[in-house]
């Protein structure tokens, strides 16, 4: 599924579109889409580089099937070919 963030200058506030679907302010979506976002977003300015990500709890807000999409972003690897991931849970 595709996602783009789109900013809008004149207030100030990230837009999310996500998909075909109509894009909102990022306020405006959930505490689970906005921590993968906050999670993913430096990886992707630097997902040429060999890097070692430490992750301490990033499920305690996600939905079930986000943790899973989130797992499966972080283990694609052709997304993040050169990095390791460390994820502590409880």
């Amino acid at each position: 599924m595709k996602l783009n963030l789109i900013p809008n200058i004149d207030n100030d506030v990230v837009y999310v579109q996500i998909g075909e679907d109509e894009d909102y302010p990022i306020y405006e979506l959930g505490d689970g889409i906005q921590s993968i976002i906050i999670l993913t977003y430096p990886l992707f300015f630097r997902k040429e580089e060999n890097l070692k990500v430490y992750i301490e709890e990033p499920d305690l807000f996600l939905h079930p099937g986000m943790q899973r999409i989130l797992l499966d972003t972080f283990t694609d690897n052709k997304l993040f070919p050169n990095h390791q991931f460390f994820i502590t849970t409880h």
